[in-house]
């Protein structure tokens, strides 16, 4: 009898398994036919307008252009751009950072005491026309010449669907570093603006310096994102090592676990707080997100965060003169299976933004940074009555 039911438990998984693979083939048929069909489709919509349009038209530039503003409905890290194309621009007097996708521009960085930023200039924000000169499809070149050319300028730019007009003259001023760690009273201030990799030094030889503190704030308000590894080093300081913190996967791959870091110091039991913003990206919110879910931080600011939760790769299309696609491949998910991809951060408690550097800056009134203290103080406090 038991026999008899272990031949039939394993005819029934055997079916199980030739169900889920017929399930997978019908898929993956279904899938080929409908790609056949959106190619058919492009292929038809081009040939239409190669012969029919009323006018010349660009139609490598507007295939392009319409596949950009596809990717970006789908997800806001893809992108269809020449490898050059696709890279920040930086204008020193002015003090920004910005982007040209599909022939518009996109402010992506505003530094601290740049005329940009007393202007009112914000990431994200997109530069339409400067003195009236509208700057959509015009080359890198006439670009970064309009910036160059005026010591006075008016900026017109759209903020979401809000047109607004920045007046803005050119000076020298001091750029402040993307990372910083001092103390604000008996709390390490932990700033970071990106995780690019001109972080690891910050990492390995700065951020052991936490190690006599008694609270501890990452401030990650516009912080812009890069790499997953170097947030989740940042954040291993205040966790304990070896603990499963994240997974990443997709639909069609398992998800890998991936685990906090061995640091030389590690704080798992003082108070911690997160400062985010809507500008927010990325990596910064995903290791917002793990603190949070943790239940290790509270997470203070303005939000939902941009909601950018994904890991990229890139690819070089064939014989296409160096275009690189950019796609989204895989999805964060914190300790316990949440992810913030088109959804981003919200905040624990909700703070108004007041400080324009959105960073501490001695004298300068920042409501975020004195709730976080507070709060620190409100648990240091409360440790202290129970000993």
């Amino acid at each position: 009898m038991r026999i008899l039911l272990i031949f039939i438990a394993l005819a029934l998984s055997s079916c199980t398994l030739i169900s889920h693979q017929s399930q997978k083939e019908t898929v993956r048929l279904l899938d080929t036919a409908r790609r056949n069909r959106a190619e058919h489709i492009f292929h038809n919509v081009i040939e239409k307008l190669a012969t029919e349009y009323h006018e010349p038209i660009d139609l490598e530039r507007w295939t392009i252009d319409t596949l950009n503003n596809g990717l970006q409905a789908l997800d806001g890290h893809a992108s269809l751009v020449k490898p050059h194309a696709n890279q920040p621009r930086r204008h020193a007097y002015f003090g920004f950072e910005y982007r040209v996708r599909s022939g518009r521009i996109f402010i992506v960085r505003v530094d601290y005491g740049s005329p940009m930023l007393n202007a009112g200039l914000r990431r994200t924000d997109e530069v339409v026309a400067i003195n009236g000169i509208g700057l959509g499809n015009h080359s890198l070149q006439e670009i970064s010449t309009y910036f160059d050319e005026f010591e006075m300028a008016q900026f017109s730019v759209l903020r979401g669907k809000t047109l607004q007009e920045l007046s803005v003259t050119k000076r020298r001023f001091s750029q402040l570093p993307p990372y910083e760690l001092h103390y604000i009273g008996q709390y390490a201030y932990v700033f970071v603006a990106n995780f690019d990799e001109q972080i690891a030094p910050f990492l390995k030889f700065v951020m052991p310096h936490i190690d006599h503190a008694d609270g501890v704030i990452f401030d990650l308000r516009s912080n812009t994102g890069g790499s997953w590894q170097y947030a989740l080093r940042l954040i291993s300081y205040v966790l304990t090592p070896n603990l499963p913190i994240m997974r990443i996967g997709s639909a069609f791959e398992s998800a890998n676990i991936y685990e906090s870091f061995e640091c030389p110091v590690h704080k798992p039991s003082v108070p911690v707080v997160v400062l985010i913003n809507t500008e927010t990206a990325s990596a910064g919110e995903m290791a917002s997100q793990i603190l949070k879910e943790s239940k290790r931080a509270l997470v203070i600011g303005e939000g939902p965060t941009l909601g950018l939760g994904t890991t990229m790769s890139t690819y070089e299309l064939d014989n296409l003169d160096g275009l690189e696609l950019s796609i989204p491949r895989q999805k964060y998910f914190g300790p316990t299976g949440g992810n913030i991809n088109k959804i981003g951060v919200t905040p624990d408690l909700h703070v108004t933004e007041t400080n324009p550097a959105q960073r501490y800056i001695p004298g300068v009134l920042d409501t975020a940074l004195e709730a976080a203290v507070q709060y620190l103080d409100m648990q240091r406090a409360q440790t202290a009555s129970l000993r």
